[in-house]
């Protein structure tokens, strides 16, 4: 009884497989939500006299989603 491709073990040399193509998920809507959060986050926090230190990490976040969003665009206009 032959075996067919499908029931082969997957280290066998001899089986072709088709290539494996990389994923590219579409970046701006993530980095929009995660910019979205840590906004609210800061303002949450700045509102409730949190130390410095967590309004700063905020807006660092909602920085670095901009540059994302901003990447995230550009990549997609190729």
């Amino acid at each position: 009884m032959a075996t067919t491709p499908q029931h082969q073990r997957s280290g066998d040399p001899t089986v072709a497989r088709p290539p494996i193509t990389a994923l590219d998920p579409p970046l701006t809507p993530y980095a929009l939500a995660g910019t979205a959060l840590w906004a609210v986050v800061g303002l949450v926090s700045l509102a409730a006299a949190a130390p410095s230190a967590w309004v700063w990490t905020c807006l660092a976040g909602a920085l670095i989603g901009v540059g994302l969003t901003i990447v995230g665009r550009l990549r997609e206009r190729r």
